[in-house]
């Protein structure tokens, strides 16, 4: 009856609990014998009785178990946030390097402003120079209108013989030009263009030589006295070299 009474009152432990306790019990002696079980385990050939307390076994294996699982748990934590920190800290070092790239473009992207803003107050300077200077030679309109070859002044000798040779040249141009389609019209002689065109050439040919020595003489010249720079390109009156470049007249 003893036997019984522990087993269910281990029984009733485990419902209450929802933990499964194992126990181990003396096999009951057979009845053939005729001998208790306690005279039957001290031959030693029954399995050992249980020793014990089964409320502290009870305890012992749910602890057990308990520290097991909360272990595993703790287990399982530690990797996510291990994994967690982990993705953090590379999506912290992408950050990084998007922010010093970012940095990076917009220190560009002010230098450019700067030099923009720069070039502007240049251009509008030139602007205003240039629109005084268009004020003081109003004449320029009157001389195009009379006269559009009288504009445009050589600075110097040498672009002055250029301008002539230039002008030869182009002009026999045009008028091997207009021997050529006279003659597809059968408007003149074969004999007469070959004489034509073989004179014309000869008179071509010496006058783009003079252009090409006239060319290599200015860059000499070019080499010798290099131009100033464009800041320092206006004359005492407050007009722009470069308008001599142009061939305007700024002593007018």
């Amino acid at each position: 009856a003893a036997p019984r009474h522990q087993q269910q009152q281990q029984e009733q432990q485990q419902q209450a609990s929802g933990y499964p306790v194992h126990t181990q019990q003396a096999s009951p002696a057979p009845a053939t014998q005729g001998r208790p079980p306690q005279a039957q385990g001290a031959g030693g050939g029954g399995a050992p009785p249980v020793q014990g307390d089964p409320s502290k076994l009870f305890k012992e294996q749910a602890v057990d178990v308990l520290s097991k699982r909360v272990v595993k748990t703790f287990q399982a934590i530690e990797r996510h946030t291990m994994q967690s920190v982990e993705d953090r800290l590379g999506e912290q070092q992408v950050l990084e390097e998007r922010a010093s790239k970012l940095a990076s473009l917009a220190d560009a992207l002010a230098k450019e402003r700067d030099m923009i803003d720069s070039c502007i107050h240049k251009y509008e300077s030139k602007t205003l120079e240039l629109e005084g200077w268009l004020e003081k030679h109003r004449e320029i309109d009157h001389d195009i209108e009379a006269d559009l070859d009288g504009v445009f002044i050589p600075s110097d000798s040498l672009s002055a013989q250029a301008i002539q040779a230039m002008t030869k040249d182009l002009a026999i141009e045009d008028a091997m030009y207009a021997l050529e389609q006279a003659l597809l019209n059968d408007s003149l002689d074969p004999v007469v263009y070959l004489k034509q065109v073989r004179s014309l050439s000869r008179k071509q040919f010496y006058h783009r030589k003079l252009t090409m020595k006239i060319a290599e003489v200015q860059k000499q010249q070019a080499a010798q006295n290099p131009p100033r720079p464009r800041g320092a390109s206006q004359t005492q009156d407050g007009d722009w070299e470069i308008l001599q470049e142009f061939g305007l007249d700024l002593n007018k």
